[in-house]
């Protein structure tokens, strides 16, 4: 019997809903379970989302594949990278968090896994720049900030501290610079600069 994929009945979730927030996951596998005349696609990302709390990334990334692709939104698509991440399979973690910024531009968490993942991977010019357009959005995020301070200290420890020093500065003038435009201006100094410096 072919399933009713537009069939769903908030009622029946709720209990589910209550589980999780109690952090009662196996209960709330149970309950979904026994909702096989429900829409697959809700079923399937309420029981990856659970995997994925309970650190089971193989279930969890097995029932977010299942889902129709039409389903997977961009926080979605972000857990399925995460999952990929936690198995070692970073370059296909990679793929998956630029597909959620790709549906939603301003998702920092995706940028920070994509960041992480583009630098596990040994890609420091694509994890800058990934950087430089969080700082773009969030200029005084610190911990973007130390991310791009580490992957120099990491890449390239012996290259000339005067480098180091300036785009240190300028990114910490970011704080300080209130004018949308020099903020621009300042990112983009750091961008032309970092690129020297992954050249050298």
């Amino acid at each position: 019997m072919k399933k009713n994929m537009n069939n769903f009945s908030k009622e029946l979730f709720i209990p589910i809903i209550d589980n999780i927030k109690f952090k009662k996951f196996d209960e709330a596998l149970i309950l979904l379970n026994n909702l096989s005349d429900q829409n697959p696609n809700i079923i399937n990302r309420f029981k990856g989302s659970i995997y994925l709390s309970k650190k089971d990334w193989k279930k969890s990334l097995f029932y977010y594949q299942k889902m129709s692709d039409t389903e997977k939104n961009f926080k979605i698509l972000n857990n399925m990278g995460f999952a990929l991440f936690k198995l070692g399979k970073y370059s296909e973690a990679s793929q998956k968090f630029k597909q959620s910024l790709d549906y939603n531009n301003g998702f920092i968490a995706a940028y920070e896994n994509l960041i992480i993942s583009l630098k596990l991977t040994g890609n420091y010019e694509l994890s800058i720049k990934y950087i430089l357009l969080v700082m773009d959005l969030i200029p005084t995020n610190q911990k973007f900030k130390n991310l791009l301070i580490d992957i120099f200290n990491y890449h390239k420890p012996k290259i000339n501290e005067n480098s180091i020093i300036n785009i240190n500065h300028q990114i910490n003038n970011l704080n300080i610079k209130k004018d949308l435009l020099v903020q621009h201006s300042s990112i983009y100094n750091i961008l032309q600069k970092s690129e020297e410096i992954l050249r050298e």
